[in-house]
């Protein structure tokens, strides 16, 4: 049998992991764990005893314990659908008060989101970009949220442990295409929201504006039609009609949810 050792470390208020009860081991084996932002060095005195009793004077292992960059999960960034998520991880581990630790300078960051089955632009395929990119689209009637998870890796090659950032997506109004028909000097009562957003599409609360042209605008005129101000008002236009054939008008509607600008839908009359 040869030589045995006995080894106990220095506590270093900065690091976790280091054994502060001696070990009898004749491999140093700690787990040290550092979220700061620089070095720590943790000291390791080691008492060696030979196989005949005869104790060794101690000497030291001091080990330079690079840090981990350390992020903080974060469930508050809130995106309507269709905009960029435009997350700076980088300034997730800067905010110190939140819990990261500013390790930023060299950090690189690998990330993936967790399928969402009720919004799409996710990206379901690890990146590698310090920002969060993805534009994602929600045509429900409710909020979704849509969880990535990332990776961050300093650059000294120390892996950080994950963290989460939870990106809440708010559903854009979704309306369909539809038609009417009214008499001349008739009034038009088209209540878009629920006539068209609650009855064809996904019911999110809208106001609207819109633009209208005339298949006959010399014998039909829209001018003054147009809504460039969104509102939640009906369209109750009225226009004469007195030529033998029909004149189509067509609305071209951009609804609004409180946040954000949906895609145009046609209203045709």
């Amino acid at each position: 049998m040869g030589t045995t050792y006995s080894w106990v470390a220095a506590a270093n208020a900065s690091v976790s992991g280091e054994s502060t009860v001696a070990v009898a081991s004749g491999t140093i084996t700690d787990i040290l764990n550092n979220i700061t932002n620089a070095d720590q060095i943790v000291v390791y005195t080691v008492i060696p005893t030979s196989s005949q009793g005869c104790v060794g004077d101690p000497f030291t292992v001091s080990v330079t314990v690079r840090p981990e960059p350390k992020g903080f999960n974060d469930p508050l960034p809130i995106v309507c659908s269709d905009a960029t998520v435009n997350y700076d991880l980088a300034t997730n581990i800067a905010n110190i008060g939140a819990g990261g630790n500013n390790l930023v300078a060299g950090t690189t960051y690998s990330w993936v989101a967790t399928d969402n089955p009720s919004v799409t632009g996710e990206t379901l395929v690890a990146a590698n970009t310090s920002v969060i990119n993805d534009i994602l689209n929600n045509v429900t009637g409710s909020n979704q949220v849509v969880v990535y998870t990332i990776i961050p890796t300093s650059a000294n090659g120390c892996i950080g442990d994950a963290f989460t950032v939870s990106v809440t997506v708010r559903p854009e109004p979704i309306g369909l295409a539809d038609t009417d028909a009214v008499c001349s000097d008739e009034q038009i009562n088209y209540n878009i929201q629920t006539r068209n957003i609650n009855l064809l599409g996904n019911s999110v609360a809208s106001q609207f504006t819109y633009t209208v042209v005339s298949s006959d605008p010399g014998n039909v005129s829209v001018a003054g039609k147009n809504r460039p101000v969104a509102s939640n008002a009906a369209i109750t236009d009225t226009y004469t009609n007195r030529t033998s054939v029909d004149v189509l008008i067509t609305y071209t509607i951009t609804p609004f949810s409180t946040t954000e600008i949906a895609r145009a839908r046609h209203l045709m009359w």
